[in-house]
């Protein structure tokens, strides 16, 4: 990833409630570990990296290939 780092903007109110406080930790550690990245030409869309693609399936059983591209 670039020097630039990218934060989940805060939305609304989810801040007062568990999953608002995990989802932009989660987000930029995921981004941090280089599971997921912007898309080409993007800001605001992200796409799991093969690298990504190979850590969720080892360490979640998550098959990404099933995501929608």
């Amino acid at each position: 990833m670039t020097n630039t780092k990218r934060r989940m903007p805060t939305v609304g109110k989810c801040s007062d409630h568990l999953g608002g406080q995990l989802a932009p930790v989660l987000f930029n550690s995921l981004l941090e570990m280089e599971w997921i990245k912007p898309k080409e030409g993007r800001k605001t869309v992200f796409e799991v990296t093969e690298k990504g693609k190979k850590k969720f399936k080892e360490v979640f059983g998550i098959d990404t290939s099933e995501l929608i591209k």
